[in-house]
C-alpha cells in the first residue's frame, strides 16, 4: 500500500519561477532546473498565476493529482482476456 497522507513541510520549500529575472537571482539558480537541464515550474501547479509556484501551492497540486489518481483507478485495472482455441486432427 501506499501512504498519500503528506504534510506541508514534507515538499520543497524552494520557489518555482516561470520566466528568468535577471535582478532576482533566485530565479536563475541550480534549484530552478532538473537533471536535464528543463526548469521545474508547472503551469498546472500555480494556482494564482503569478508565474511562481510556491511550497503550498505545489502541496495543493499533489493533492489534487491524489485525488484524480484514486477517482479513475478503476479505468486502469488489468483488461479482460478471452481465450479461443482449435484442435485439428489427421
Amino acid at each position: 500500500g501506499r501512504v498519500f497522507n503528506r504534510q506541508l513541510g514534507d515538499f520543497n520549500s524552494t520557489t518555482y519561477y516561470d520566466k528568468v529575472v535577471f535582478e532576482n537571482p533566485t530565479t536563475y539558480s541550480a534549484s530552478q532546473y532538473d537533471s536535464y537541464g528543463n526548469r521545474i515550474y508547472n503551469a498546472a501547479a500555480d494556482f494564482d498565476k503569478n508565474g511562481a509556484v510556491t511550497q503550498s501551492e505545489t502541496y495543493e497540486a499533489y493533492y489534487r493529482y491524489v485525488e484524480d489518481a484514486l477517482k479513475f483507478r478503476g479505468n486502469f485495472r488489468a483488461p479482460r482476456t478471452v481465450t479461443f482455441g482449435m484442435l485439428f486432427r489427421f
